[in-house]
């Protein structure tokens, strides 16, 4: 099980910075990934990831970042197979992260490339959630409520 935290500030935000606020809500994750964290963030965004270490490397860094694109990843869950049909519904979300291909599997994940946007995904069951909360001066999200109701 891992952890994943994503914050958009608004750009007139009067509070701490969006690498501050992510690192706060990670913080309340520790318990989902005891194999490291990490936060990336560019200047209005940041992006955080707990992990639980089932496949990867040791040294791999989280959030994983495409080192062609500068695209930051934080992932929960898990992929069963590539090419395997989805629920009704479910496609649209699997097309818009992983092409178009649909997946099978239990998955939330936020991408968060150099421009700062930033891309949420979540498997067509919602197996894996991520709670969404707006306030003055922006929109966070994570794999559990708690983090976002402080």
């Amino acid at each position: 099980m891992c952890g994943v935290v994503g914050v958009c500030l608004r750009p007139d935000a009067c509070g701490p910075d969006a690498h501050t606020v992510t690192f706060d809500l990670l913080a309340r994750l520790a318990s989902r990934g005891p194999d490291g964290s990490g936060v990336v963030s560019s200047a209005q965004t940041a992006l955080g990831m707990t992990r639980l270490r089932v496949r990867s490397s040791p040294d791999d860094l989280v959030p994983f970042t495409d080192v062609a694109s500068g695209t930051a990843y934080a992932f929960n869950g898990e992929l069963y197979r590539a090419g395997a049909v989805v629920p009704a519904g479910g496609l649209d979300e699997a097309r818009c992260l992983f092409g178009p291909w649909p997946v099978d599997g239990m998955y939330a994940v936020i991408s968060n490339p150099p421009d700062g946007t930033m891309t949420l995904a979540r498997d067509p069951l919602g197996i894996k959630p991520l709670f969404l909360r707006e306030s003055a001066d922006g929109v966070a999200v994570a794999s559990e409520m708690a983090p976002l109701l402080h």
